[in-house]
């Protein structure tokens, strides 16, 4: 148990705090300072104590440390000579867990960022849309207004045209009545003439009877005279 709590402690001073909030919030805990990349297989100094007997604890890539400390037997950071490196299992482990949680992170951020360009794109498809749809909307409302100022106009040469007609119609109505007076005045104008006709057809046929009796009376004379001319 002291085993396991000394080792979750050392966990805690490499990465801050069990739970991972710190690494969020430090990401110099997670990051190598040698190779300036997230830190892989952790590896953490014991160092000489300073004044208040506390050692530094650095942590680094296992194989960074290594490439330094060949060079110089001091921390990178403090300067202070180093006299063991821990390589934290439970570090490892808690370090895996926040990169892998990082990468969801990253993933699900890469994903708003692209759900907010969708977005974003129906957004200004819809705004083209309402654009084109307004432009629509005006040119049939234009269209709807000058079909009413059409068919206005067209209402207006309809009642002209029905007064016309009507006009037209009782010109009609008065011509036919003038034409069947006229017609009424014919047939009596008619009727007198063929009463005078036959009238002045009786007188000349009287006159005809007339003539030819005097036609006979002359030819009587006649041959009365040419009896007398013999005799003398």
């Amino acid at each position: 148990m002291a085993g396991n709590a000394s080792e979750k402690g050392k966990a805690e001073d490499v990465l801050g705090s069990v739970d991972g909030s710190a690494i969020l919030r430090e990401p110099s805990y997670t990051e190598c300072i040698l190779c300036y990349s997230t830190i892989t297989d952790v590896a953490c100094l014991v160092t000489q104590p300073d004044d208040g007997h506390n050692v530094c604890r650095h942590n680094f890539c296992f194989e960074c440390l290594g490439q330094a400390l060949s060079h110089k037997k001091n921390c990178p950071v403090c300067q202070r000579q180093v006299l063991k490196i821990d390589r934290n299992e439970l570090a490892n482990d808690l370090l895996g867990d926040l990169l892998k949680r990082n990468e969801v992170l990253r993933e699900m951020k890469q994903a708003m960022v692209k759900k907010d360009g969708l977005v974003k794109s129906i957004r200004e498809e819809h705004g083209i849309e309402m654009t084109r749809w307004k432009r629509e909307n005006n040119r049939l409302k234009e269209t709807s207004r000058e079909k009413t100022t059409e068919i206005g106009q067209l209402k207006t040469q309809a009642q002209d045209h029905a007064s016309r007609a009507g006009r037209l119609e009782k010109q009609a109505a008065d011509l036919e009545l003038e034409l069947r007076q006229v017609r009424t005045a014919f047939k009596k104008e008619l009727g007198e003439l063929s009463a005078s006709l036959a009238g002045a057809q009786g007188t000349v046929r009287e006159q005809q009877l007339e003539l030819e009796e005097w036609k006979r009376t002359s030819q009587e004379r006649e041959a009365v005279l040419r009896r007398l001319r013999e005799d003398v």
